[in-house]
């Protein structure tokens, strides 16, 4: 089940943290202190990772659903989605992780 923008809006904290599923590895994780982030489960090079989008309402569900396609065509072009945004430490954008070669 896909999730809504109301739904979004009325997660609450709890006494732990929990996650609202909308699909393809994308979820809206709700912390303890009341924080809602977008993260986004997917596996690379048979690694499972997670990758930030950023806070609810900053990051609409419109646009996080947006970034979790760009993700999926980036993991079928072989390429790491969490290498291509995060930015290195001298501020600039990282380099594309290709997926090694089946030995």
């Amino acid at each position: 089940m896909q999730l809504s923008d109301a739904k979004c809006r009325t997660a609450r904290a709890q006494e732990r943290p929990y996650k609202l599923a909308d699909g393809h590895g994308l979820y809206l994780l709700v912390a303890k202190n009341g924080s809602r982030l977008w993260r986004l489960d997917y596996r690379f090079d048979r690694k499972r990772l997670t990758m930030a989008l950023g806070s609810y309402p900053e990051v609409s569900l419109a646009e996080a659903r947006q970034a979790r396609e760009t993700a999926r065509k980036q993991l079928r072009e072989g390429l790491n989605p969490a290498a291509i945004a995060a930015p290195t430490q001298d501020g600039q954008r990282g380099f594309a992780t290709r997926r090694r070669a089946a030995a």
